[in-house]
């Protein structure tokens, strides 16, 4: 399954894929699920230094962009890993979630 096409460049840039979309248009809402495309190095989301061994993942749910009147909400796994700089346990940066808020994309929060 691939993502429409006005959603591609934000998320497969930034290596992920759709896993599943799903529309509940009654309720006004449309949901995606993330997974990464490759394990490739992650960094810190303060620091930006790569992380080191992997600490386990969690999942995360922001939103993006209303499209059509419709609530776009994004879901995925996001991993944590030790930062050899900041000397804790930090999950990886993303890099289309705002920096002020996780809990918007950042084409949402500028907005």
């Amino acid at each position: 399954m691939s993502l429409p096409r006005f959603l591609r460049s934000g998320f497969q840039e930034d290596g992920y894929d759709l896993q599943e979309l799903k529309e509940f248009l009654l309720e006004g809402r449309v949901e995606i699920w993330l997974s990464r495309r490759d394990e490739r190095s992650w960094c810190c989301h303060r620091c930006h230094e790569p992380l080191g061994h992997e600490r386990g993942k969690y999942p995360v749910t922001f939103e993006g962009m209303p499209i059509l009147g419709l609530r776009f909400v994004i879901h995925l796994w996001r991993h944590k890993g030790c930062c050899r700089r900041c000397k804790k346990a930090r999950a990886e940066q993303i890099g289309f979630i705002a920096q002020e808020t996780p809990h918007l994309t950042q084409e949402y929060a500028d907005r």
